[in-house]
């Protein structure tokens, strides 16, 4: 049924838009009960929340069903909270959902909310299903969804979604998703400069060229450049070197009034168009200079600008090559990879909430099951009073009570991790160092404090030393330390520390204290390696003169021995869509990083996307950065979209969909394998490869952006002894898929894991022409997976015979005698249509090959890779004649119709 809904809301957007945007907000059609709805009822209120089914629910199984007979003091009292979905501050989206009520005119509430941002929709239902929308700006990065019923009555809810505006794909036709503005500002961003007054943006229904909505901009007051006023599309899916046509409708109020045009990202084209004061078409061809282009209007002269019908055709075909041949390069090698992981970090103490069983099971899931690599953990070593209490006789007891529970917890979960996987490694981060070293006697805000006019560097090395015998001392070695996690940022919220990557009179040097760490702790007899500097984002950092934030600290870290691997988190791409995440943008912003090779470099933490698209993200990341790690920020939290394990305080937990998207990557890659090149033929695959170190195991990881299915196949010479492959899709996750040597049917919209284990034997392919009807066959190769079903793959093949089993398609397998395919035996194949038969996989040993001829009639095939005479093999000791539909043979006749034995064919054999 999931599938059903999704197809309405495709033909909702492609009627709207032209565009597909998977839904923000999980469970929202109730298909899975009330699984991450928390339903409320506070102050007296009475309330009934119930699955409705049958008749009543909209769709699938199951719709939303409350019940209000008694109301609370507060509007809120009576709620369902849904919490966060990646909302991102400034950024519009696309609430929509189907309600109807047991009384026309009752009303309820949908609510985004977070600390004191608060926004409402309400709205009043009728008593059929009815679709309502809300075109939605946060003020405010991860607000919270919720309903929230102030009213009696009964009301029915279903279909719940929330529209990524940058997570729209081209479907064909338009590829500028709401270009006819008919979802209002969706997708569009309108900007102007502070320091200009009384500039607008509206959206209008009275003055359009075609639809029912336009958009209206008025220029009170121009600015020194074209984009002081403008409206930036939130990007679409070009291809470098395309040439695309753009049209618009627009006019203005004042003969011969300019707007620009333009496409940018990294690349820069513009044209300029003179608008007349009635609506005309305008056109512009361009050939793109990079993929992932944003669409801009610039406004560069005052006065009012009507626009509509933005559209950019797609100069593809409707459909698009559904086949991709891949080439595997397993000796082209890029990086070694030091693996996957998550942090356990912020909520994670509710692990331990419901005993050791419990326990068991989590770990099971989350270090087993999933396979990850490395494991980050929060540094909670904050002893009260540190500096005055310095030495102190026992330093675990020095800590509060919460801090040493978060302290122990971490330290169980480092160990328990390293007992499931010996070969796990263990990140140690640090947030900030104790208040007694902070510049406002703090742990949130702040930087290091300075002792006289000096930074106290010698202070926070021997905090670290103090930390690291803290946990030594509790039976815990990190094999990693990260000491200042986003040494640029700081917030009210939490622990941080404010660095810069040289000294200021405000700011102690990132890289001063690092040495002064890394001398101090590299006297101590367990030395875990140092990464850094775990800056928050790679974008530009207007603290550092808009210098590139990643650059800016990792430069002066370039060439020392202490450093052992390069450290960042990807927090400018949050909310991003898969048009900017795979765009060359992107890419450029990545190969940054790639740049600083003389360590390998590790990203440490991010995951504000949802499953599909975090995992282009992962793909990015390694294949454009070359990241020897990708770990993953919310292994396990409280429930929301982009947590891998959900967490309640009761200490149960749920697995989520992002936890699959970590386990395409984790469960078959592990430290020391090496990336290997992988180039596609069809651009909407997203491939990257890896082979273990013993090399005879490769795995793709394979990412079907499409919404068609695509048949893929791994394009390399080495014979394949196994293979297996998982998938996951909306619907499914990590589902067995079936595999045929190195091809596999990638369902659309999924991510794909293909292992496969090879020799270091060259493959032969084996084709061989069936016609509909009866056929005499042989092959000559055996290949991993001989099950008739597999062989035939793809094949309208009938019955399968040899002269003492059968295999009937359709028939139980109990029935059916014959289950293999064997090379160098003959078969009787009934075809219903024509095919090429075609087999990959280690040729016979012609040296070791034999086969027993019995009196009477024998079916026997041909082992050879060449034609061959048939009087080299046979004479009147071991046959008396040889058949097949083309002819006979005789030892000793003179009218043989047939001379030779040809591969894949098959004989009958009298002796």
């Amino acid at each position: 049924m999931l599938i059903i809904k999704r197809l309405i809301l495709a033909v909702f957007l492609l009627l709207a838009t032209g565009i597909y945007s998977q839904n923000l907000l999980t469970n929202g059609d109730f298909e899975s009960d009330f699984s991450g709805w928390n339903n409320l009822s506070e102050n007296g209120s009475v309330v009934s929340y119930s699955l409705a089914t049958g008749a009543e629910a909209y769709q699938g199984t199951n719709s939303m069903k409350v019940e209000v007979t008694t109301l609370g003091t507060n509007a809120w009292d009576i709620q369902s909270l849904k919490g966060g979905w990646g909302a991102t501050t400034g950024k519009s989206y696309l609430i929509t959902l189907w309600a109807k009520a047991a009384v026309a005119g009752q009303a309820f509430k949908v609510v985004q909310q977070i600390n004191d941002t608060y926004s409402e929709k309400i709205f009043s239902l009728t008593t059929s299903y009815a679709q309502y929308t809300w075109a939605y700006t946060p003020a405010e990065d991860g607000v919270e969804f919720k309903f929230q019923f102030p009213n009696l009555g009964t009301f029915f809810i279903d279909n719940v979604e929330i529209i990524d505006p940058s997570a729209v794909i081209a479907t064909g036709g338009n590829m500028i998703g709401n270009g006819n503005f008919e979802l209002n500002f969706l997708n569009w961003q309108n900007l102007s400069t502070a320091s200009l007054t009384g500039n607008t943006f509206e959206i209008i229904t009275n003055d359009v060229a075609e639809g029912t909505k336009a958009m209206k901009v008025t220029v009170a007051e121009a600015g020194e450049n074209a984009y002081d006023v403008q409206s930036i599309h939130s990007g679409w899916e070009s291809d470098s070197g395309t040439t695309y046509t753009v049209s618009f409708y627009g006019k203005a109020s004042v003969q011969g009034l300019k707007v620009r045009i333009l496409q940018q990202n990294v690349t820069y084209d513009a044209t300029d168009i003179t608008l007349s004061t009635a609506y005309k078409k305008y056109t512009w061809t361009f050939t793109a200079k990079e993929n992932g282009l944003m669409f801009r209007f610039n406004f560069p002269v005052a006065g009012t600008f009507y626009l509509d019908d933005v559209f950019i055709a797609d100069p593809k075909p409707a459909t698009v090559d559904t086949i991709d041949t891949a080439v595997v390069s397993i000796n082209t090698q890029y990086q070694t990879m030091e693996g996957f992981g998550g942090a356990l970090t912020w909520y994670s103490d509710w692990i331990t909430y419901n005993g050791a069983t419990h326990l068991d099971d989590f770990y099971a899931q989350a270090f087993d099951s999933m396979g990850i690599d490395i494991l980050r953990i929060m540094n909670n070593y904050y002893p009260n009073e540190y500096l005055t209490d310095y030495p102190q006789n026992n330093i675990i007891d020095s800590l509060s009570a919460a801090r040493k529970t978060s302290f122990n917890n971490s330290i169980e979960f480092a160990n328990r991790a390293k007992l499931n996987n010996p070969d796990v490694q263990v990140l140690l981060c640090s947030w900030s160092p104790p208040a007694q070293l902070k510049s406002n006697d703090s742990l949130p805000m702040g930087g290091l404090k300075k002792n006289g006019d000096a930074f106290m560097y010698s202070e926070y090395a021997r905090y670290w030393e103090d930390v690291l015998k803290a946990y030594k001392s509790s039976g815990f070695v990190p094999d990693y330390v990260s000491i200042q996690n986003e040494p640029g940022y700081q917030n009210k919220g939490w622990e941080t520390c404010e660095f810069r990557p040289t000294e200021t009179a405000e700011y102690a040097s990132y890289t001063t204290a690092f040495d002064s760490v890394y001398n101090r702790i590299s006297k101590l007899p367990d030395v875990p390696k140092l990464i850094g500097p775990e800056v928050e984002n790679i974008g530009n950092d207007s603290d550092l003169g808009g210098t590139n934030t990643f650059t800016g600290y990792s430069s002066p870290l370039v060439g020392k021995n202490s450093l052992s691997a390069y450290a960042y988190h990807l927090y400018n791409y949050s909310g991003n869509g898969e048009s900017a995440i795979m765009s060359d943008a992107t890419a450029k912003a990545l190969a940054v990083v790639k740049d600083y090779n003389d360590k390998p470099n590790f990203m440490t933490e991010f995951g504000s996307l949802d499953w599909f698209t975090n995992a282009l993200m992962i793909h990015q990341t390694i294949t454009k950065a070359n990241a020897a790690a990708y770990i993953h920020w919310e292994l396990a939290w409280e429930d929301n979209d982009f947590t891998a394990i959900a967490l309640t305080t009761s200490g149960t937990f749920t697995i989520k969909p992002m936890y699959y998207t970590l386990k395409h990557f984790a469960k078959f890659i592990d430290k020391g394998y090496v990336r290997i090149d992988v180039t596609n033929s069809n651009k909407m695959i997203a491939a990257s490869g890896y082979k273990n170190p013993d090399k005879n195991q490769i795995t793709l990881v394979l990412i079907n952006r499409d919404t068609k299915a695509v048949t893929y196949t791994a394009g390399f010479p080495n014979l394949v002894t196994a293979s297996k492959a998982f998938t996951s899709t909306a619907n499914d996750k990590f589902i067995p898929l079936s595999v045929r040597n190195k091809t596999v049917k990638l369902p659309a919209r999924s991510i794909t894991t293909l292992v496969i284990d090879y020799s270091d034997e060259m493959e032969v392919t084996q084709n061989i022409n069936l016609s509909a009807g009866w056929n005499l066959i042989s092959t000559n190769v055996h290949v991993a997976d001989s099950s008739i079903e597999s062989v035939f793959s793809g094949l309208n093949v009938e019955v399968v015979k040899t002269t003492d089993s059968y295999w009937s398609k359709g028939q139980s397998t109990v029935l059916n005698s014959l289950k293999t395919i064997e090379a160098g035996k003959g078969y009787l194949i009934k075809m219903n249509a024509a095919g090429i038969l075609s087999n990959a996989g280690k040729p016979i040993n012609i040296n070791k090959y034999s086969f027993t001829i019995q009196n009477g009639w024998n079916l026997i095939g041909v082992p050879y890779r060449s034609s061959t005479t048939f009087s080299n093999y046979f004479n009147t000791n071991n046959c008396s004649v040889i058949k097949n539909f083309e002819g006979f043979w005789e030892p000793v006749g003179k009218k043989n119709s047939i001379q030779n034995i040809e591969p894949g064919k098959g004989y009958f054999l009298k002796k």
